[in-house]
């Protein structure tokens, strides 16, 4: 019987990205619209250098948000990845009201030199972060 080949990977920094979508986008493919990459401290974010670990991402509105969804990519260097999409219920915002939030956990492996991105259905404010783990 032979064993399982696996290769052990040392954690390097969690890192939480972040993006603010506001233009509408109705394309789930990411090849088309209004796509936002996500940064970590002003600069675009790409994976590890043995990619990195996906453990979730939230969304945040601060105004009121209609019916809709978020969209979150992968991207290879060429080819968009639809990998999650969140939905959107309306909430109106007032005093003593606070935004539509929500968070997704995935724990989702993504290759090394990949980038991540976002989408907005509704042209609504909205803040999204996502938590890495680094490889």
């Amino acid at each position: 019987m032979t064993g399982i080949n696996t290769i052990a990977f040392t954690p390097r920094k969690i890192q939480t990205l972040n993006a603010s979508v506001t233009t509408a986008n109705t394309d789930l493919t990411g090849a088309s619209g209004s796509v936002i990459q996500f940064k970590n401290t002003n600069a675009a974010f790409t994976t590890g250098t043995d990619g990195s670990l996906l453990i979730n991402w939230t969304v945040n509105y601060t105004v009121t948000s209609t019916a809709g969804q978020i969209m979150l990519f992968i991207k290879d260097g060429t080819t968009f990845w639809l990998v999650d999409a969140m939905a959107v219920t309306a909430i109106s915002v007032a005093a003593g009201t606070i935004g539509f939030q929500k968070t997704n956990t995935l724990n989702l492996y993504v290759p090394f030199n990949y980038t991540l991105y976002v989408s907005t259905y509704k042209s609504e404010v909205a803040h999204v972060t996502a938590n890495v783990l680094d490889y």
